[in-house]
């Protein structure tokens, strides 16, 4: 397995559209509605600039169980979800636990603790322990 931090996964990606061509567009979406021929989608751009609307035929939504793109669209959530709270935290952490591997602790009233190792090259040469989520 592999944990990617934030920041490196924006830094990939930005460099593969880049390389493609592309650029970022920071924007928040704040509509949707299928169209005859796909999907139009309403965004408010963060820099500033006016709103637009975009056309496609589909719509890639990738925020969560809560999601606006299904909210919007009157889509109901098929999963599940948890009862209780997740806390996620990365920390620098001095261990033995073998850095390539993930790592489950099964705890008392059905509790667990994952672990898996951060890779992020900005911390990468820094000081002090690998960071661990």
């Amino acid at each position: 397995m592999l944990a990617l931090s934030q920041a490196t996964t924006e830094r990939l990606l930005t460099q593969a559209l880049k390389s493609a061509g592309g650029e970022i567009e920071r924007a928040k979406m704040v509509q949707c509605r299928t169209s005859v021929d796909g999907v139009e989608a309403g965004f408010e751009p963060l820099n500033g600039d006016p709103p637009s609307i975009v056309r496609g035929p589909w719509l890639l939504a990738a925020d969560g169980a809560h999601s606006t793109v299904r909210q919007q669209l009157g889509i109901d959530f098929m999963g599940s979800s948890f009862k209780g709270q997740w806390y996620l935290a990365d920390v620098a952490l001095h261990t033995t636990l073998a850095s390539d591997q993930a790592h489950v602790f099964f705890l008392d009233e059905g509790a667990f603790l994952f672990m898996i190792r951060v890779v992020d090259e900005a911390l990468k040469e820094g000081p002090g322990d690998p960071v661990w989520r």
